[in-house]
C-alpha cells in the first residue's frame, strides 16, 4: 500500500495567501469609504442634533465684539445719513466698471471693519451661502465673495440700509446664484467686528438697473435699519436687478427657525456620496477564494 507524501500546510496554502491579504487590504479600504459615506449622509442631521434652538433677547450676539471698530463705523453711518449724495453710492449700478469707484481712493472708508476682503461676512443658511464681504464692488472682490456698496450704511445693525452686492456665478462658486430662492422670513446674517446681526427677509423685488424704483429701494434714513441683497438677474444675464430687503430682527439662531435648512445642499451630498458607494463597493468587497485541498491517492 503507497501513501500520499506528506505536503507541508503552507505549501498548501502558498497560492490563496497573498490574495487573502490583498482581500484583507480591500476589505479595510471598504469599511473606511463606507463611513465616510456614512458620515457625509449623517453630517445635517448631526448638525441638527448638535446645534439647540437658541433666541436671544438681544438685538445681536455681541461676544469679543472690536467697541472701537465698531464706534468708528456706528460715526461713519451716522454721517453717512446727512450727506443724502451718497445715500446709493458713487454710482446708481454697484457692478457698473465705467469709471474708478470712489471708494478705491477713500483711506478712511477702506480702513473700517478692516481691511481688504474681509470687511464683514454674510451667511444664507437656507441656501447654504457662507461668504466674506469686502470694502466696495471691484471686480476681485466680486469674484470670490460679496461687496460691500460704497456710500450705504455698514453692515454692523445701525440705521440706515446696508448694501451688499454679489454674482450669481456658476460651477463651484455660485456665490449670490441660488439668492431667487429666497422668500419672505427667511433669516439672513452678517457678522463684522465681532459683532453677528439676524436679519429677515421682507420683499423681494426685480427692477430694471438705473430706474427710480431701484434707487427707492436702495436709499437709507434714520427710521429703518434695513440690509439689502443686490444681485443680477436671471442668472447668467446683466439685464435686470434681484433686490431683496431684510430688516434687522432679535437675534435667533437658524435651525430655531423653520425653512433654514440646507436640504437641497445635504441632498445632493447624500447623493453624490450615495453613486460614488455604488461605484466603489463592488472594487473593494471582500473576494471569496478556493482552498486547495491534497489529492487522495488511489491504489
Amino acid at each position: 500500500m503507497s501513501y500520499p507524501i506528506p505536503v507541508a500546510w503552507s505549501n498548501i496554502m502558498a497560492g490563496p495567501v497573498k490574495r487573502t491579504r490583498l482581500a484583507g487590504r480591500m476589505t479595510l479600504i471598504g469599511v473606511i469609504l463606507t463611513l465616510v459615506g456614512a458620515l457625509c449622509i449623517s453630517s445635517p442631521f448631526l448638525l441638527l442634533v448638535a446645534y439647540r434652538p437658541h433666541v436671544s433677547a438681544s438685538t445681536s450676539v455681541t461676544s469679543n465684539e472690536n467697541t472701537a471698530q465698531l464706534r468708528a463705523a456706528a460715526k461713519w453711518d451716522k454721517n453717512l445719513l446727512h450727506t443724502p449724495q451718497l445715500a446709493v453710492g458713487q454710482a446708481s449700478d454697484p457692478f457698473s466698471t465705467s469709471s474708478q469707484p470712489a471708494y478705491m481712493t477713500d483711506t478712511a472708508y477702506q480702513g473700517l471693519l478692516g481691511s481688504g476682503d474681509m470687511m464683514a461676512t454674510i451667511s444664507i443658511p437656507k441656501i447654504g451661502v457662507n461668504l466674506n464681504v469686502g470694502h466696495g464692488t471691484g471686480s476681485g472682490t466680486l469674484a470670490t465673495g460679496a461687496g460691500h456698496v460704497y456710500g450705504t450704511t455698514l453692515p454692523v445693525g445701525d440705521p440706515g440700509n446696508s448694501v451688499i452686492a454679489g454674482h450669481r456665478g456658476l460651477g463651484l462658486s455660485l456665490l449670490f446664484y441660488r439668492l431667487g430662492e429666497l422668500q419672505s422670513g427667511d433669516m439672513v446674517y452678517t457678522r463684522a467686528a465681532g459683532r453677528t446681526v439676524a436679519w429677515q427677509v421682507t420683499r423681494i423685488t426685480r427692477v430694471t438697473p438705473g430706474t427710480a424704483k431701484e434707487r427707492a429701494l436702495l436709499k437709507a434714513d434714520g427710521k429703518h435699519t434695513l440690509l439689502t441683497l443686490y444681485t443680477c438677474d436671471p442668472p447668467g444675464l446683466n439685464t435686470r436687478r434681484l433686490v431683496i430687503t431684510c430688516k434687522r430682527v432679535p437675534y435667533v439662531d437658524p435651525v430655531s427657525v423653520p425653512g433654514q435648512v440646507d436640504w437641497r445642499h445635504a441632498g445632493l451630498m447624500g447623493g453624490v456620496t450615495a453613486v460614488a458607494a455604488a461605484i466603489f463597493y463592488p472594487l473593494f468587497r471582500p473576494v471569496g477564494f478556493p482552498v486547495r485541498h491534497a489529492r487522495r491517492r488511489r491504489d
